[in-house]
């Protein structure tokens, strides 16, 4: 792919991708999901990173478990979600690397979450190979996708935690629920 199809794309040149595709949630991005959407019981944090998402669930008086495939000093670093065989919490919230968040998803849906939210390009909804997942999950899984909150202005997330003002985005929140089998409702946020 060329460095060219990949800014089309909106995924920037590969050589300027973070090894591990750890691009950390602003705060305001997450407590923009805690004002739309009602979250109960403590919550999983699979893809936690430094804590950025974890913080903020937390100062909004949640349990939160928080884990990671690389350890960056926060939460129990060496946990592969995709090598889990239960939940951690009935209510899975997190920003998954972007380039396995198929399979994350697959996954975490594939394990029963009372609800899923997940923050995402709205490009997610395009590809041919996420049907199972966006308009087949209740079938495949009891759990439908219920709300998709997209932001009315484009959001920059952080290369390596580290915060900046580039690298736009066109960024959603995609929540799935157990039971649901209707069609999404979409609100801007």
């Amino acid at each position: 792919m060329t460095d060219t199809t990949r800014r089309m794309m909106g995924i920037g040149p590969a050589s300027a991708r973070d090894p591990h595709d750890f691009y950390a949630t602003p705060p305001e991005t997450t407590r923009a999901l805690l004002r739309i959407e009602c979250l109960t019981g403590p919550i999983w944090e699979p893809c936690c990173g430094q804590g950025h998402m974890s913080e903020v669930l937390k100062a909004a008086g949640h349990t939160v478990i928080s884990t990671d495939l690389v350890d960056y000093g926060y939460g129990e670093g060496g946990v592969n979600v995709l090598d889990q065989i239960d939940l951690r919490a009935p209510v899975v919230v997190t920003n998954p690397p972007f380039g396995i968040s198929t399979k994350i998803i697959s996954h975490l849906l594939s394990l029963g979450p009372q609800k899923l939210c997940i923050l995402h390009k709205i490009q997610f909804l395009e590809c041919h190979s996420r049907t199972s997942i966006v308009d087949g999950a209740y079938c495949r899984f009891g759990a439908g996708l219920a709300r998709i909150y997209p932001f009315i202005g484009r959001q920059s997330l952080w290369k390596g935690g580290v915060p900046h003002t580039g690298g736009m985005l066109a960024l959603a929140w995609f929540v799935w629920e157990r039971g649901y089998g209707g069609l999404p409702t979409v609100r801007r946020i």
